[in-house]
């Protein structure tokens, strides 16, 4: 613990950045009005393929996401937005995605080979914005936002990645223990945990 917080160091599960990126790239698709579906028949068929090793489209350029931490007790609801280009004069990409949730902003470019064949996405020579937030306010009062570009064409997985989160508080009491085992404590506050936990797993197996 420090400067009235606690720094948690964990290890993220193995995933393949390639497969995240093209899980967003399946949401973006998912809310894309169907007038517009044309455009994508390649990207429809690059995530149909069954090996991300061995593929047949080039996506490179369009493989990236910018990742936004904003501080803050869960500030975000889940949103998502599809934003798509009017003016094929314009350098950025056709079709972009934003998601958010709890601290996070998420924002990827959608391959779209037909809409950005002219901007030269290949030799990544596109422009890429950050979308503007209402978090971006001056008055905004949890503190500065932290903006990462993260490539994600790595197919292969990625194990033992280490991930540090620090979460801050304004006050903080010790709890001596007395000896006590954690099930009693929990039962002395009336919280039944093996109950809790026998609840939700009956209930995932209904779903």
């Amino acid at each position: 613990m420090k400067d009235n917080g606690m720094l948690i160091h964990s290890v993220r599960q193995s995933y393949s950045p390639l497969s995240v990126y093209k899980s967003f790239v399946k949401m973006a698709l998912s809310i894309l009005p169907y007038e517009y579906m044309s455009n994508f028949c390649s990207t429809l068929d690059w995530l149909q393929e069954k090996s991300d090793v061995d593929s047949n489209y080039d996506m490179k350029g369009y493989e990236w996401i910018i990742e936004r931490f904003v501080p803050g007790p869960r500030p975000l609801s889940l949103t998502v937005h599809g934003f798509i280009r009017n003016n094929d004069l314009t350098e950025v990409p056709f079709y972009q995605f934003v998601l958010e949730f709890g601290n996070y902003i998420y924002q990827i470019a959608v391959p779209c080979k037909s809409k950005d064949s002219k901007l030269g996405i290949s030799k990544k020579k596109i422009a890429i914005y950050t979308m503007p937030h209402k978090v971006d306010l001056p008055d905004f009062k949890f503190g500065k936002i932290e903006t990462n570009f993260k490539f994600l064409n790595n197919p292969n997985k990625i194990k033992g990645e280490k991930l540090d989160v620090f979460m801050s508080y304004e006050k903080c009491e010790i709890y001596e223990g007395n000896g006590k085992k954690i099930d009693d404590i929990l039962k002395e506050e009336g919280i039944n945990l093996n109950q809790r936990l026998k609840f939700k797993s009956n209930n995932q197996k209904q779903i």
